[in-house]
């Protein structure tokens, strides 16, 4: 879609409110089926991996991850963003609270339904 293609480049930007705006525009996107196929087609999934290293991002990547986990398709898409799979695992262990937030528990138990991501996750 014309849309995903002008916004999702914003989603990159240096400016962290700018990027943090397109990624939340994106997130809206992520409700209907067809735009989020077309996210994830797009190579999103890689981009969100990397922000999810900056905890400015963290909160709307992982809402939008796990609307992507929803998928089958693209559980199996970030099963092999390694990193991303790891980095997911130490969220949940080294969460900053006595509880670990709903979208974070939500995206691992999501993924560990896909084979190759739980092997992920064990071997990590």
């Amino acid at each position: 879609s014309r849309l995903v293609q002008m916004v999702q480049p914003t989603a990159q930007s240096e400016n962290v409110r700018v990027a943090l705006l397109a990624l939340r525009v994106l997130y809206n996107f992520s409700f209907d089926e067809a735009l989020r196929g077309q996210l994830v087609e797009s190579g999103m999934v890689q981009l969100l991996v990397a922000h999810l290293r900056s905890p400015p991002f963290r909160h709307i990547v992982l809402r939008l991850l796990y609307h992507f986990s929803m998928d089958d398709r693209c559980r199996s898409l970030m099963a092999y963003q390694r990193d991303g799979m790891v980095m997911l695992l130490q969220l949940v262990v080294h969460f900053p609270e006595a509880r670990v937030g709903k979208d974070l528990v939500a995206l691992v138990v999501n993924l560990a339904t896909h084979q190759r991501a739980a092997e992920v996750m064990v071997g990590s």
